[in-house]
This record gives C-alpha cells, sequence and structure tokens, in this order.
C-alpha cells in the first residue's frame, strides 16, 4: 500500500510541474508575439517615412525580446525550483541575477529583478516610437493616407496591456485564493484599465494644431508617467512574501501606490479632460468617470489605510518599550504624576520591574 501511494504523490508532484511548464510556455510565445507585433506595427508607421532608422528600430525591438526571454527563462527556474522543494528560496538560485549583483541584498532588488527591469526597458521603447510618431505629427500623414490607420495605432499601443497580463502571470505560480493571487488578479485588472486611459489621453493628440505644444507635451508626460508606474506593481511581485510581509509592516506600500497614483494620474488626467472638454468642446470620455470615480474611492479609504498604519507603529511602539521596560516605568511614573493612590503590594512589583 505505501508504494501506489507514494506513485500517486509523485505523479501529482508531476503533473503540477507539467502543468506550470504548459502554462508558462504559452505565456511566454504570446507574449513574445504581441511584443514582436505592436513593434513591426509601430516601425512601419515610423519607416514609411524615416526610412534610416530602420535597423535602429528593430534592433531595439530585439534588445527588448532578448531581455524579455531572459526574465522569462529566470522567471521558470525560479518557480520551478519552488515546485520541486515545496518552498522558495530567498536568497539565490541557479538562474539569480543575484549571482551578478551580490552586493546589493535581496530585500532591495528581489528575487525576480527583471520583471520590473525588463517592463521599463519595454516601456522605454515603446515611448520613444510613441514620441516620434505623435511629435512631428506622422498621425497626420497616416490620417491622410488611410482614415482607419490612427484608430489602428490607438488598439496597437493598447497591447501593452496584454504584455504587462502576460508578464506578471509567468512570474507567478499561485495559489488559488490566496492573498498574491488576488493582488495579482486586482493588479492585472487594473493595470490595464489604465493603459487603456493613457491611450484614450494620448488621442488627444490627433486634434494636431487645435492643441498647443506645451500641452501636447503635458499630455505624452502624462501618459508616459502611467505606462511606467505598474513597474511598482511588479517590484512588490518580485518580493518573496516574508520580505513583502515585512515592507508592508514598515512601509505604507500599498497607500503611497493608492496616493502617487491619485495626485500624479487620476487628477492630471482629469484636469487635461476638463480642459478639453471646456476649451475645444472635445467630446466628454468615459473616463472622465473613471478619474472621478478613483479619486473618490482614493480619499474614501485613505483614512482607515492612514489609521491602520498609525495604530501598526503603535504596536510596534509598545513591543519594543516592553523589551526595554520602559511600559511599566511609564505607567509607574505617570500614576505618581497624578497623585493617584497605589497599594504597596500593586506598586512594589512595578518598581521590580523598572529596576
Amino acid at each position: 500500500m505505501p508504494e501506489p501511494q507514494a506513485k500517486s504523490k509523485c505523479c501529482l508532484k508531476l503533473s503540477k510541474k507539467v502543468k506550470f511548464t504548459i502554462f508558462h510556455l504559452l505565456d511566454s510565445v504570446l507574449l513574445l508575439a504581441v511584443q514582436i507585433i505592436q513593434g513591426a506595427v509601430l516601425n512601419h508607421y515610423i519607416i514609411a517615412h524615416y526610412k534610416q532608422h530602420q535597423y535602429l528600430l528593430y534592433g531595439l525591438d530585439l534588445s527588448c525580446s532578448a531581455i524579455f526571454v531572459i526574465a522569462l527563462y529566470s522567471s521558470y527556474q525560479y518557480i520551478s525550483y519552488c515546485i520541486d522543494h515545496n518552498e522558495c528560496p530567498d536568497k539565490r538560485y541557479t538562474a539569480s541575477p543575484k549571482r551578478l549583483l551580490s552586493r546589493f541584498p535581496t530585500s532591495k532588488l528581489g528575487m525576480l529583478p527583471l520583471s520590473y527591469l525588463s517592463w521599463l526597458i519595454y516601456v522605454a521603447i515603446l515611448l520613444i516610437k510613441i514620441q516620434i510618431i505623435f511629435g512631428v505629427d506622422l498621425f497626420v500623414i497616416l490620417q491622410e493616407n488611410n482614415s482607419f490607420a490612427p484608430q489602428l495605432l490607438k488598439i496597437i499601443i493598447g497591447l501593452s496591456s496584454l504584455v504587462f497580463l502576460l508578464l506578471v502571470e509567468a512570474h507567478n505560480q499561485l495559489e488559488v485564493h490566496s492573498e498574491r493571487y488576488n493582488y495579482v488578479t486586482s493588479v492585472c485588472s487594473k493595470v490595464g484599465i489604465e493603459i487603456f486611459d493613457s491611450v484614450s489621453l494620448l488621442s488627444v493628440l490627433l486634434l494636431g494644431d487645435q492643441v498647443p505644444p506645451p500641452f501636447e507635451h503635458l499630455v505624452f508626460v502624462l501618459a508616459g508617467l502611467n505606462f511606467l508606474l505598474p513597474a511598482l506593481s511588479l517590484y512588490r511581485l518580485s518580493l518573496p512574501d516574508t520580505l513583502m510581509s515585512k515592507l508592508d509592516d514598515k512601509y505604507p506600500l500599498q497607500l503611497m501606490h493608492h496616493l502617487s497614483r491619485t495626485f500624479l494620474i487620476e487628477i492630471p488626467f482629469l484636469t487635461v479632460r476638463m480642459f478639453l472638454w471646456i476649451t475645444y468642446e472635445e467630446e466628454a470620455s468615459m473616463f472622465m468617470m473613471k478619474n472621478i470615480f478613483n479619486i473618490l474611492v482614493t480619499f474614501r479609504t485613505l483614512h482607515p489605510e492612514l489609521v491602520e498604519f498609525l495604530s501598526r507603529d503603535d504596536r510596534r511602539d509598545e513591543v519594543e518599550m516592553e523589551g526595554r521596560g520602559e511600559v511599566d516605568g511609564g505607567v509607574l511614573k505617570g500614576v505618581e504624576e497624578r497623585g493617584e493612590y497605589i497599594p504597596h503590594f500593586e506598586c512594589e512589583p512595578l518598581r521590580r520591574a523598572v529596576l
């Protein structure tokens, strides 16, 4: 009887590894396919009018694809180790970048730093292409030659949401209904909506000469910042669970993320859309209501999150004071200063605790 049980456990473990391998392979292939298609279409738009930059553009895309491949391989090695050993290392493993960056602790880099670094590199290349297309009014020429080109351009830029989704899924092997699973699910859905919001804001530049150049630069900066912010979520996911919980206890990461998104993205986006609506009689976008909704939700939950974080600090201070014997001394001193009567059998234990 013990042998069949051991065999079934072995098969169950193998099936979990095989299942992860299949899904990871599919995520990796789809991610590279979406990234290559997006890059090729944007390159086609640019090369049609700037043929001298074709080798540079394709070289950037190949470099980005290579970084994605290295990041995906590193995540596969790490998660495979977790499955094989039923625990995840928090220092080094076979394909860990820590072998090259041993000077920096894991608490600062995370176990999978290539996850957020690859996203930052990908976004930097994407923003360069967007700046070329919108910065020199290339979209105006595209619109004259083909009325469908501007709409296709927005769809192609919106593919960034799929790149982020596949990148996150390829870096996480999760138990259903776990805390990390819920976090990944919420992050993927929120980031997808934020990227669509950025694409909608970039469509403002399709107005051409109606919008003054400083305003165009502002729109581009805000949209670019919204593309970069998901790197914070990838950084948090790259940390082991133990380090993530320690950082959450020490710093209000979630609160800081909500505030930064509200004051750097939601409020500026809403202001830009209100300005366009009033000044240029631009059609009101439904994303305007999305900005208002997120602002209200953030300020509605701001007070409870602050109270929770401050109370967490108070509990931590009490634990430290108890370790130094300061709580009992403080209690005794406060009671004596108020002139309250303390029975002898209650006062002596407090004094001994202070001593």
